[in-house]
């Protein structure tokens, strides 16, 4: 573009010029909703970062369902998100319209989430899906990649992914990879048995078709002894302060 027709020219001799920056994992639908949320926003422009990814680890607001409302919304306040919040939307692509009217200083790219599908369809059972259940999830997701998710995203070490089967995971990445989208997934494992969890992440992209991004890739050995010494001095000051 010539100096004639541009409407704006930034002179960047000496200088490094890069496209805006992607962040690829990020939780920041559940941020959005805060009053302060551009302030919070405001480090991700000045590091150049235009982009972002959420609802990641097999978590997002939407779809908000109905009939487990309660649990949903219990679950969310772990998270941070005030109990007392009322959302505006129920779908996903109602909450996809909300954000754009929100008014966002960056671009979010959604992915959708297992955790909010699972509730509304299961409730808090803490077993395997049904044949039923698993169709009516399959519903969720592809209606979700319709509204305009770019994937599937899972948390398998937490609530509900933790119940979830490797065969349901299966096909529901599978629906998600019938719109060109990625597997997206928190493995149900971060310690001594890490190697098999990403194995489970790599049989459920290549039995879905689907390409595959893994979070949080470390491993760190007998976490689970580590974590129970945090909890126990967790427990002690909070009984002497």
């Amino acid at each position: 573009m010539s100096d004639a027709t541009a409407a704006r020219v930034l002179e960047a001799k000496g200088r490094v010029v890069a496209p805006g920056f992607i962040d690829i994992h990020s939780h920041n639908e559940l941020y959005i909703i805060r009053d302060d949320y551009r302030e919070l926003f405001e480090s991700y422009l000045r590091q150049g970062i235009t982009s972002c990814v959420v609802s990641n680890c097999g978590w997002s607001l939407a779809p908000w369902p109905r009939e487990h409302g309660d649990l949903f919304r219990s679950t969310l306040h772990s998270m941070g998100v005030s109990s007392s919040f009322q959302p505006e939307w129920e779908t996903q692509g109602e909450f996809l319209g909300w954000l754009r009217r929100r008014g966002l200083p960056l671009n979010f790219v959604p992915l959708s989430a297992h955790g909010p599908i699972r509730i509304a369809v299961m409730g808090s059972q803490a077993r395997f899906s049904t044949p039923e259940e698993l169709e009516r999830m399959k519903v969720m997701v592809r209606r979700d990649m319709e509204a305009g998710c770019r994937g599937f995203s899972t948390g398998l070490t937490y609530f509900p992914g933790m119940y979830a089967h490797t065969d349901e995971l299966v096909e529901l990445a599978r629906v998600a990879g019938e719109y060109g989208g990625r597997y997206v997934t928190h493995v149900r494992s971060l310690t001594d048995t890490f190697d098999r969890a990403v194995e489970e992440a790599v049989e459920i992209a290549e039995r879905s078709g689907s390409s595959l991004q893994i979070s949080h890739f470390m491993c760190v050995p007998n976490l689970g002894w580590t974590a129970d010494l945090v909890y126990a001095a967790v427990d002690v000051l909070e009984k002497i302060t």
